[in-house]
């Protein structure tokens, strides 16, 4: 069948001689552009009404007519074709009450045709423009004709069209021609072409208002979005269109191949802002385990950066638990939405899940949505800045009663700077410690000897964030003078208003300043602990923390002398990498300086690390003493003292 339309000068599409005699190579054979009824009923099934006037514009070989009638009841239709022998054909083979075929052109006048509530144009606008540079003189005819004669005031015009380059180029130019149109756009299915690529079949519904609209009104109903986006102007169709392109192309390599070591990630957007995206990780199983082919994962609200989630080596780790060979990581990273339920998120992305499902998997399987726990907990925005991409929210699991308050850098890969719990007053609880970073910290602090007698303690935090670290050594040092270098006022302002930082403390410095700037002017040996907590914001870089800007053999000089020339002072570098071999480099380079470097692992996840740069060197056991007595100062009530002795753990 391809063969009958390949070497045809584009011109020839709108020649009847060129269709008749196409018509006679299909011979008694059916052909249907772009899908069959199945595919496109539901669609249709909007904009059809029994009693309706339909007209059908280049019915070709098409059985649509016929199936409006059986299925959709339509008693009142014409079908109408330039060439005669594709009218011959319909009325032998799809001949039924109610239908009128004749042979005519709809570019010229005919009132036959006019008052008529929907039209239905299947692919004969694409065969009019089938490549660039198409002539348009024909089309143009038949859009104006439709437009302006033929339908009534609400009347429908209804273009099925995939919606090529050339074809969305003319579609665009002649709506902005006409003001008194409302638009719905339609993706109907995804087709496959050469039996290997997939694309989707569009609907264009012109709606003819009875008089002229104060605005564009363009509706997008979508297979990525959902129905009901709205589209601010004409231009940002061929957005819409393309988004949706490239989710087909998506769903056709997922479900052609597995994709082992190698994940694919798509974002579903709502109104030009990120609602859900989606991860696909597949895994191989042992013969002999009894591994599922696919299932859903949602993330539970909150916890988006968390290693185990946001991280490839943690998604493995969870797929394995789950036994699933491909599992979907569902991350709800929109936070402007409401995400009410497990339920919701089911039925909202339930299609979706079954459009990506891997070759071989049975029609009937209904993929199963995990969690964490039965639902997908809460999570309430406090305060965002879109421009310098930091969010402020507060979270927590089903079935728990506190509530954590989180700052994160980027919306949808999130990377944490910081957590607190809050009380019971919704307020920074600071006496507690939430991460395995903060814990770490503080138990090398409390390495120091004489912590507590010591007259001052200068403490220098590079990258501040929500200042949660820095709020609980001022509440449990009363010694420690801290200051805080960050270069963004937001992130002071937050800090400030939602984390309860009090900078305005005679024991709390925070200089809104460029750390680089900062490390140029700073005078030599003025403090005890210098510690490097910054963030870098490439989500292509392996190494996440510090930005790789704050991180060389140079900066390390610049960081050690900024330390007292004291036994106890502490160099601790927070180091969050990608790429193990990195890490590995990171800890030689780091280790050159220095008497004793301490490795801090994180509990949770291989990737973040505490490095502690020592300039004496000490046996661990001395350390653990140390950290006993410093411990026994601050009491029973001190409520991280049970991680801080058991998390201080160095390599063996």
């Amino acid at each position: 069948m391809a063969s009958s339309l390949t070497n045809v000068n584009p011109e020839e599409f709108t020649k009847k001689d060129y269709w008749n005699k196409f018509s006679s190579n299909l011979g008694k054979v059916q052909f249907e552009w772009y899908g069959n009824w199945d595919e496109i009923a539901e669609t249709c099934n909007l904009y059809v009404k029994p009693k309706d006037k339909i007209l059908h514009v280049g019915i070709g070989n098409s059985d649509l007519a016929a199936r409006f009638a059986d299925h959709l009841i339509a008693q009142n239709q014409i079908a109408i074709d330039i060439a005669d022998k594709a009218i011959l054909f319909q009325k032998k083979k799809f001949a039924r009450a109610g239908i009128v075929y004749k042979t005519a052109d709809i570019t010229t006048l005919d009132e036959t045709l006019n008052n008529s509530n929907s039209v239905f144009d299947k692919g004969t606008l694409d065969a009019m423009l089938p490549e660039e540079n198409s002539p348009t003189e024909i089309p143009d005819k038949m859009f104006d004709n439709i437009l302006n004669n033929i339908l009534p005031a609400f009347g429908r015009y209804c273009i099925v069209t995939l919606g090529q380059a050339q074809v969305l180029d003319f579609i665009i130019k002649k709506l902005q021609t006409f003001k008194n149109i409302a638009v719905k756009i339609h993706v109907t299915h995804v087709t496959k072409i050469n039996e290997r690529f997939q694309v989707p079949v569009y609907m264009f519904v012109v709606i003819k208002m009875p008089k002229d609209m104060p605005f564009v009104n363009i509706v997008g109903n979508s297979c990525l979005n959902g129905d009901g986006h709205k589209i601010p102007s004409y231009e940002k169709i061929i957005d819409f269109t393309a988004a949706e392109r490239e989710f087909a192309l998506f769903q056709g390599e997922l479900s052609q191949r597995w994709y082992i070591g190698e994940e694919k990630a798509i974002e579903f957007t709502q109104n030009d802002k990120v609602k859900y995206k989606l991860v696909i990780h597949d895994r191989t199983f042992k013969s002999k385990d009894k591994a599922q082919d696919v299932a859903a994962f949602v993330v539970p609200l909150g916890r988006e950066a968390d290693w185990i989630f946001s991280d490839v080596d943690g998604r493995t780790s969870l797929s394995k638990q789950c036994m699933t060979r491909r599992l979907v990581f569902i991350f709800a990273v929109g936070k402007s939405f409401e995400f009410k339920s497990m339920k919701h998120i089911t039925e909202e992305l339930s299609q979706t899940i079954q459009s990506l499902y891997p070759p071989g998997t049975s029609q009937n399987y209904k993929a199963p949505f995990l969690s964490t726990a039965d639902d997908i907990g809460e999570r309430r925005v406090v305060a965002s800045d879109a421009k310098e991409n930091v969010y402020v929210y507060d979270f927590k699991g089903t079935g728990e009663e506190e509530w954590t308050r989180r700052m994160v850098f980027g919306e949808r890969d999130s990377v944490i700077q910081s957590d607190v719990l809050l009380d019971s007053a919704g307020k920074p609880d600071h006496s507690d410690l939430y991460g395995d970073y903060y814990i770490a910290t503080m138990s090398a602090i409390m390495t120091i000897q004489n912590l507590f007698e010591l007259e001052r303690i200068d403490i220098l935090v590079l990258g501040v964030g929500g200042g949660c670290l820095l709020s609980h050594i001022h509440k449990y040092l009363p010694n420690a003078y801290l200051t805080g270098v960050e270069i963004s006022e937001t992130v002071i302002n937050l800090a400030e208003k939602h984390f309860d930082l009090k900078s305005l403390d005679p024991r709390m410095t925070i200089i809104n300043q460029d750390a680089d700037t900062y490390l140029k002017i700073a005078s030599p040996q003025q403090f005890d602990i210098v510690m490097l907590d910054i963030n870098g914001n490439d989500p292509t870089e392996s190494l996440i923390c510090p930005a790789p800007f704050f991180w060389s053999k140079d900066r390390l000089v610049q960081y050690n002398s900024l330390l007292k020339d004291e036994d106890s002072s502490l160099f601790i570098m927070n180091v969050l990498c990608r790429s193990r071999d990195r890490t590995e480099k990171i800890l030689e380079e780091f280790s050159k300086p220095f008497k004793q470097v301490d490795k801090l692992k994180s509990q949770q996840t291989d990737l973040n690390t505490v490095l502690i740069g020592r300039k004496e060197n000490k046996h661990n056991l001395e350390h653990a003493k140390v950290v006993k007595a410093n411990l026994a100062r601050l009491g029973d009530d001190y409520e991280p003292r049970e991680y801080i002795t058991s998390s201080y753990k160095f390599d063996e």
